[in-house]
């Protein structure tokens, strides 16, 4: 192997080896707080999912990120993970009123729809502000776009270092 087939090799080294890194930055988010969402997603009774969200507000209420954005520069109440803990919470807080109603009442069937309609659309950017603001601050190079740009640097160096190979031809 010549000098000049660095580049090349060690771009896709560097790809390989940061792929690995990245699984285990996933699996302790997933262990920490993911998890929950999941199993109270796949619940199917009111006191299952609300034993989950209380499990996962818990998490994230343990995880020091208060005052976190889910952004370097355009921070706004949206990506702001306080927000989107209240959001959590008063789901959380609506599953527990829930508890206590009658099963075949119209109450119950509208606070129902209303639960499902909010953890099939509009929980997923509540999920990904949560999950952002967690990665900055425990695995940078793992977040949201910087991981982007990490992963193009490191594919635009490896087809550098391949067009040198390819010189060599």
């Amino acid at each position: 192997m010549k000098k000049r087939h660095i580049l090349f090799y060690g771009g896709i080294i560097a790809l390989i080896a940061y792929s690995f890194l990245s699984l285990p930055a996933f699996n302790d988010y997933n262990n920490q707080h993911e998890n929950y969402w999941d199993l109270a997603d796949k619940s199917s009774s009111i006191e299952d999912k609300y034993i989950y969200i209380d499990k996962m507000v818990e998490s994230f209420e343990n995880s020091n990120l208060q005052g976190h954005h889910n952004a370097l520069v355009y921070k706004n109440p949206s990506n702001n993970f306080d927000n989107n803990l209240k959001a959590l919470t008063s789901l959380r807080d609506r599953l527990n009123e829930i508890k206590g109603m009658n099963v075949a009442s119209f109450e119950y069937q509208t606070a129902m729809s209303q639960i499902t309609a909010q953890e099939q659309g509009e929980a997923g950017a509540m999920l990904a502000v949560l999950q952002g603001c967690w990665f900055k601050e425990h695995h940078f190079f793992f977040w949201n776009w910087i991981a982007v740009v990490t992963v193009l640097g490191i594919i635009v160096i490896s087809c550098i270092g391949g067009f040198i190979i390819l010189e060599d031809y």
